[in-house]
């Protein structure tokens, strides 16, 4: 048909209210070629946007690690429960177990004579462990008192025969000469020991070595009356005698030489006694 000598060519006629950018794909690009934008920088998708969690952005450091807290004590709070919750479907478990294997949970009555077998135990260990301990104590206390009595009978026994064997083999100007060191030394012995019989000897052995010294004699006589006291014998009485009669004391050299005579009398009946 013919339009007025125009052909149709599907054109669209220009309309100026209306915006050509709205009707097409996009806007109309002119041929300025530093007006293009290259196909490259055009390639992207929206997950590539980083999206900004608001809620959280503005706060502040003190606040975070407070929610952070509160989400650890929800946490554990949450672990207990569910804990709490195991033991007790657990317990229940071996509850219908001991039903099922004809087993009834122990009765109040029983888990009470339980704690006292358990208490009696324990005492009774408590108490062994304690007489053990006494035990040990004394024992230990006795082998100290054992070897304690060992080392002193071995001292005593040299001791004695130190005594004995004193200026045994010096002449008499020896022991007139030293008469003054064999007093004292015999005298340190006798303040030393306690026991009667090293006194005895002491007395007896320093008696004997310087009998003969008259300078001594009434240190000797003192001796004597000290060997009386603890020996009480034929042997001491005959000492009594011998350094009264030295002194010149005849009374008490009588009184003594009666009281030889009787011990000696009742020594020699006791030996035909034995016999």
């Amino acid at each position: 048909m013919d339009s007025g000598g125009v052909e149709f060519s599907g054109a669209t006629d220009f309309n100026p209210g209306e915006n050509p950018s709205e009707k097409s794909s996009g806007p109309v690009m002119d041929n300025n070629p530093t007006d293009k934008i290259a196909v490259e920088d055009i390639n992207f998708h929206s997950s590539d946007i980083v999206r900004v969690d608001s809620a959280s952005y503005f706060d502040k450091p003190e606040d975070i690690r407070r929610k952070e807290k509160e989400e650890q004590r929800r946490v554990k709070a949450e672990a207990k429960r569910v804990s709490r919750e195991m033991r007790k479907q657990k317990g229940e478990n071996v509850r219908v177990k001991q039903e099922r294997d004809g087993h009834a949970p122990m009765s109040t009555e029983k888990r009470h004579l339980l704690r006292k077998v358990i208490a009696i135990v324990f005492i009774v260990a408590t108490v062994g462990g304690a007489i053990f301990g006494v035990s040990f104590v004394v024992i230990s206390h006795f082998r100290a008192k054992e070897a304690e009595a060992a080392a002193w009978n071995e001292e005593r026994a040299k001791t004695l025969n130190d005594i004995y064997s004193y200026y045994t083999d010096a002449s008499d100007e020896k022991i007139a000469k030293d008469a003054e060191k064999i007093y004292d030394h015999l005298g340190k012995i006798y303040e030393k020991y306690d026991d009667r019989e090293i006194r005895v000897e002491v007395l007896y052995k320093r008696i004997e070595l310087l009998f003969e010294n008259e300078n001594y004699t009434t240190k000797l006589i003192e001796d004597a009356e000290k060997a009386e006291e603890l020996d009480s014998s034929t042997r001491s009485a005959g000492w009594l005698v011998a350094l009264y009669d030295a002194a010149g004391n005849d009374a008490k050299a009588k009184e003594y030489r009666s009281i030889l005579k009787s011990r000696a009398a009742e020594e020699i009946g006791d030996d035909d006694g034995e016999g």
